[in-house]
């Protein structure tokens, strides 16, 4: 009998309580437009006359130049013939997200034989609340300070800055 129900139980399926389980998830992706930035206008600080002390000139970043000789009237180095501009960029981006801005801390002008300026204390004009891609395209105005050496030399002096944007 016993050998008889070894055969039996071994040949029968024997159930027990469930030991797994399955469920599905659904998955996606939000592939976005890449934020870009243009330049349509370079700054420019305009024609200033070169002075025995240094003094800095200011172009800030909604265009207005100012003289930080002390000098005024006639006396001032900056010249009406070339007052400057602040720079121009457009961002453009996904629609509604947010950004940030980095500009740099300091940049250096060169001529020819002269010594370079320093232009620091950037600044920006943004028509962009809470820096977010209104309609996906936003302004940015910049501006900065010039560092004029006492007895600069005559010359056309260049350089370049980077602005870097990102999404938050």
């Amino acid at each position: 009998f016993f050998t008889l129900s070894v055969a039996i139980f071994a040949f029968s399926t024997i159930s027990f309580g469930q030991s797994q389980s399955t469920a599905s998830a659904d998955a996606g992706a939000n592939i976005i437009t890449p934020i870009s930035i243009s330049n349509s206008q370079g700054l420019d600080f305009g024609d200033i006359v070169s002075q025995t002390s240094a003094f800095t000139v200011t172009m800030n970043a909604s265009g207005a130049r100012t003289d930080g000789s002390g000098l005024s009237g006639d006396q001032s180095p900056l010249l009406s013939t070339d007052a400057g501009t602040q720079a121009l960029f457009t961002i453009t981006g996904e629609e509604d997200y947010k950004f940030s801005v980095t500009l740099p801390s300091s940049i250096e002008l060169t001529a020819t034989g002269a010594t370079p300026m320093t232009v620091n204390g950037f600044t920006m004009n943004l028509n962009a609340a809470n820096n977010i891609l209104t309609d996906g395209s936003v302004d940015l105005s910049v501006g900065a300070t010039l560092n004029v050496n006492d007895e600069q030399q005559a010359g056309a002096y260049t350089g370049t800055f980077n602005v870097t944007v990102a999404y938050e």
